[in-house]
């Protein structure tokens, strides 16, 4: 059998974990097919949604034209969240030789001179991050998968960094001044970290309410259920062109990841119904991807 790149087996992962939150412990031979086939590519899961969403907002558009569009991921947003968290973070670490535990090697900066900065930092990346909280809530970012425990990651760090700035370190500081300006960084650092924990305890309510099942809903903000079959037929028409385009340029690339997908939906508990003799890509027409009907 062909061999299947990480970072595909990383995408079909994700997928998975994904496909079993969502739904019964029951699937069929489609399903792997099109978590194969999205996980083949870089780009499919977000043309899929585009797809999605183009259709939904067509048939709102013509039930009430003054509607609003459906909101799109900001994905700068979301990378100028984790940019600026992580550089606030790159300061923190050469900081920690200024204390007691690491005294051999000098910082790069002075706790006066990267505080202010990094609590600023820490603050517009945690108000970033309750910006796109509702997205998080609905399965709407990193493909549902990104859970309300992750906000107890930067939570921690930023309360518990200057925590340990002021038992370690801040009897290296003489400056008066300097004082005020690590005090006044720890403080914004310390209201992030505590604005992401209660950002943990609402997502973890929302996760709770089920508001991620949105994410598994192809008809997700249709105003109207009657219109359902506009939205399964133009996403059947994606299927079909994404299908074929895979099927010309690598069959066995996809077969490979379509036995993947059906070994670990298997190992995840998730009975597959499998006629012997079902092919998994392999001469199955591209008419026959289609959208799963809920």
């Amino acid at each position: 059998m062909r061999r299947i790149p990480a970072r595909t087996r990383f995408r079909l992962m994700i997928l998975i974990q994904e496909w079993v939150q969502g739904h019964s412990r029951d699937a069929e031979v489609g399903d792997a097919r099109r978590l194969a086939l999205v996980a083949l590519s870089s780009t499919a899961y977000r043309d899929r949604e585009r797809a999605r969403v183009a259709a939904v907002d067509e048939a709102n558009r013509r039930r009430n034209p003054s509607i609003e569009p459906i909101r799109p991921v900001p994905r700068g947003a979301l990378t100028l969240t984790f940019v600026g968290f992580l550089l606030g973070a790159a300061g923190i670490v050469p900081l920690l030789n200024q204390g007691t535990i690491t005294r051999r090697s000098a910082p790069l900066f002075s706790a006066e001179e990267w505080m202010i900065p990094a609590g600023m930092l820490a603050l517009i990346s945690i108000a970033l991050l309750a910006w796109l909280e509702p997205l998080r809530a609905r399965g709407r970012i990193y493909h549902g998968g990104w859970e309300a425990a992750g906000y107890l990651v930067p939570g921690s760090i930023l309360v518990g960094f200057p925590i340990y700035q002021a038992v370690f370190a801040l009897d290296d500081i003489r400056d008066p001044e300097g004082w005020t300006r690590v005090i006044a960084g720890s403080l914004m650092m310390c209201g992030a970290g505590v604005w992401a924990i209660l950002l943990w305890r609402r997502g973890r309510a929302s996760d709770a309410a089920g508001l991620l099942v949105e994410h598994h809903d192809p008809l997700a903000g249709l105003t109207r259920r009657t219109d359902a079959e506009e939205i399964y037929v133009a996403l059947d028409a994606w299927w079909e062109r994404e299908a074929q385009r895979q099927l010309d340029a690598r069959p066995d690339s996809l077969e490979a990841a379509a036995a993947l997908a059906l070994e670990w939906l298997a190992n995840n508990g998730v009975r597959v119904r499998l006629k012997k003799g079902t092919a998994l890509t392999r001469g199955v027409p591209a008419a026959r991807w289609r959208e799963p009907r809920g």
